[in-house]
């Protein structure tokens, strides 16, 4: 019996001197990580003590470990990383030489780091802890706890902090100004209503967005770099002591005023939804100002700037910044309320007309504002930059000038421009939809858009370099002048009041004025025609056609011509009304023919007369509501119908007399008639 006791008391003391040697760890997963880094060989919840207890740091961070047991008796573990793992509970007190521990984003509840006095780092974000007790900790240099539930924090005793991070905390306060060896403070969305970092003079970088600041005083901070308040409540700050700042963001607070003319290191300035009336950012380095915000400050109305030009034209760098429109850049925004006229010949003249007094680039905007006419032709002015304040002028003349641009987007109710023998690139009129007369000859303009003007009843374009002109919308259009140019196809069919036409020198091969029967004064010299057809212009009094590739010209039926040309072509017989009449007008120089050519009554048939093609022609009703018919004796092929704006609307092959026109708009439309005859082009009103 004795012998059994004494057997069970040897067992006893054996079992307990192994289990001694082994630490028990009873996660799978941190001992499977222990496995993976050689300091265990089997899964059995035991891990030889004498193999872990030299280890000064150890990584077990993403390995979904929910239990550390077995860490105290890493004894001599410096570096602990377990963060993004499920742990809800860590025991380090017996880990004291512990320097950095990294346990973020578990789900901790507490946390004991009052026997770890020799931590400098300590990262326990993203947990469930309410509190935390790190006043044992007074070499803490680094402490992040930020996206947890705690309510206070008392850091005094870590004077030694350089980091410190509460962010997505309750915090409503906190005492930082023992903290002066802070570079890094970061504490957005709290609940703090004030905090005093004027004893933080090393700080570099402040981040407390989301809070309920109404005021911050960082005058103190020299050395600050980055200042992050968005979503506050301050109704001021000042950084005109923070010279190297570089990033500010005061987005969605109540500043009324922002002045970062000091800052010149400045890169990134965010300051929208604010009540601001006024920015200086005129630093002397907007150049390197990559963000610039300040939308939704509807009372914004002058951002200072380095360069306003610039600024205005969207040049580098200000491409990139936003503002509302309602705001302008200056140079200077004590001249706000004054229009920038920086061409001192056209201020010149604007002071002898009395709208200004000195000469100093600007004029008083009121002044301007309400003039209606304004004549500055032959004033050698190369910058009409201000035209856009005289925002009720009707007519303006600028013409013999030295201008290459205009801006008249703000001009809405011009009616009648002269800018004529300038050096315009560009002329931009869809802002002006008023406009009734332009003449900009004489210029190099490649490229005029008249798609809102279709009230101009005057254009002339002469002597540019158009490729292209579209003038199909111009139902009022008069007179047109587009000679010299580059254009190679041009259709005046639907301009049925055109009275005057110049389009010489120019690309066209072809010209139709059947339709413009209005016109008086005609001159397509200096084409590539082959062919011109007048027969429908009786009233013309004036008709220019030299210089093309005419073989046969037929004017009989323009009984009213007076003055007209026609050489440099290889025409033989000129066909016309009255011999007499024609022989008296050459030899009074008013007609001009080739030598080689001679004016006959009785031509070979050149054409087909209209009376021919309309003989037995009728259209009616005219106005029509619902059905259109058409009558003639000569056999019809096929019916077009048009838009004034030269849109094809319906087209017709049979059933002539009864053509619907229901689904036609109201308005006016041109029916081209199509026979073996010709063409013959009507005018109907649909209502």
């Amino acid at each position: 019996m004795l012998k059994n006791y004494f057997s069970l008391i040897f067992l006893f003391i054996f079992f307990n001197s192994i289990n001694a040697q082994n630490t028990y760890v009873p996660d799978d997963n941190f001992e499977q990580a222990l496995i993976d880094l050689g300091y265990d060989d089997v899964l059995d919840d035991y891990v030889v003590t004498s193999n872990i207890s030299g280890v000064t740091s150890l990584d077990v961070s993403y390995k979904l470990i929910e239990n550390l047991t077995g860490i105290e008796d890493f004894g001599n573990i410096t570096n602990l990383n377990c963060r993004s793992n499920k742990l809800t509970s860590l025991d380090v007190t017996k880990n004291t030489a512990l320097t950095d521990l990294w346990c973020g984003s578990n789900q901790l509840t507490s946390l004991d780091v009052s026997q770890n006095t020799a931590l400098t780092d300590l990262w326990c974000g993203s947990n469930q802890l309410t509190s935390l007790d790190v006043s044992q900790n007074t070499d803490l240099t680094l402490l992040n706890c930020a996206l947890n539930q705690l309510t206070s924090l008392d850091i005094t005793q870590n004077i030694a902090l350089e980091w410190l991070v509460f962010s997505y905390n309750q915090l409503t306060n906190i005492d930082v100004t023992h903290n002066t060896a802070l570079t890094e403070l970061e504490f957005n969305e709290n609940q703090l209503t004030s905090i005093d970092v004027t004893q933080n003079t090393a700080l570099k970088n402040l981040w407390c967005a989301e809070n309920q600041l109404s005021s911050i005083d960082v005058s103190k901070n020299s050395d600050l770099e980055v200042l992050w308040i968005l979503i506050n409540q301050l109704t001021s700050i000042d950084v005109t002591q923070n010279l190297k700042l570089e990033t500010l963001n005061c987005y969605n607070n109540q500043l009324t005023s922002l002045d970062v003319s000091q800052n010149t290191d400045l890169t990134y300035l965010f300051c929208p939804v604010n009540q601001l009336t006024s920015i200086n950012i005129k630093n002397a380095n907007n150049s390197i100002i990559y963000m610039f915000d300040a939308t939704e400050n509807p009372s914004l109305t002058c951002i200072q700037v380095d360069n306003e030009t610039d600024a205005n034209n969207g040049i580098a760098p200000y491409n990139t910044w936003e503002k509302d429109a309602s705001a302008t850049y200056s140079e200077d925004c004590s001249t706000f309320g004054k229009t920038y006229v920086p061409d001192d010949n056209f201020e010149q003249e604007l002071i002898d007309l009395g709208y200004d007094d000195v000469l100093d680039d600007y004029v008083v905007t009121s002044n301007i504002s309400g003039v209606t006419r304004l004549y500055l032709g032959k004033k050698q002015i190369s910058d009409l930059t201000g035209i856009e304040d005289f925002t009720n002028i009707i007519t303006l003349t600028c013409e013999q000038n030295s201008l290459h641009t205009i801006n008249l987007s703000n001009n809405h109710k011009l009616e009648k421009l002269e800018c004529w023998h300038n050096q315009l690139d560009k002329l931009d009129v869809s802002n002006n939809p008023e406009l009734r007369e332009l003449d900009c000859k004489g210029n190099n303009i490649d490229e005029l858009i008249l798609e809102n003007n279709s009230k101009l009843i005057d254009l002339d374009c002469s002597e540019n370099k158009l490729s292209s002109l579209l003038v199909a919308n111009l139902a009022d259009l008069e007179v047109l002048y587009c000679s010299t140019n580059n254009i190679d196809k041009l259709d005046v069919s639907y301009n049925l009041n055109l009275d005057k036409f110049f389009c010489s020198d120019n690309k066209l091969s072809s010209i139709d004025v059947n339709n413009n029967i209005n016109l008086t004064r005609f001159s397509c010299s200096q084409l590539n025609l082959t062919t011109i057809d007048v027969s429908n212009n009786t009233n013309l009094v004036e008709f220019y056609c030299s210089r093309n590739n005419l073989t046969s010209l037929d004017i009989s039926n323009n009984r009213n011509v007076f003055y007209f040309a026609c050489t440099d072509n290889e025409i033989d017989e000129i066909c016309v009304w009255d011999l007499d009449y024609a022989n008296t007008r050459d030899e009074n120089n008013n007609w001009q023919k080739d030598p080689t050519a001679k004016y006959s009554e009785n031509c070979s048939a050149l054409g087909v007369d209209d009376d021919i093609l309309s003989e037995g022609l009728n259209l009616y009703p005219n106005p029509v509501a619902n059905t259109l018919s058409i009558e003639s004796k000569l056999p019809l092929s096929k019916v077009e119908v048009y838009s004034v704006l030269g849109q094809k609307v319906k087209e017709v092959n049979s059933d002539f007399n009864s053509i619907s026109t229901e689904n036609l708009s109201n308005g006016i439309y041109l029916i081209r008639i199509y026979s073996e005859k010709g063409v013959v082009v009507r005018k109907i009103i649909k209502k």
